[in-house]
């Protein structure tokens, strides 16, 4: 499936899987997106608030 529930708040990619999120949230594409959009790049983690709970039921199902 193609489904992508880990989404990025800051820029308009989603991910798979958690672990491909957090590279993203430490990436140059993530602090240049940041930085244009006049954000602090932080945190470089994720938390569960950036999970699409119902795009990752439906991955597991």
């Amino acid at each position: 499936t193609d489904l992508r529930p880990y989404k990025c708040k800051h820029c308009s990619f989603a991910f798979k899987t958690k672990g491909n999120l957090t590279k993203h949230m430490k990436s140059k594409a993530h602090h240049k997106k940041c930085t244009e959009l006049g954000i602090i790049p932080v945190p470089t983690t994720t938390d569960d608030s950036q999970i699409d709970a119902e795009a990752l039921a439906k991955q597991i199902e």
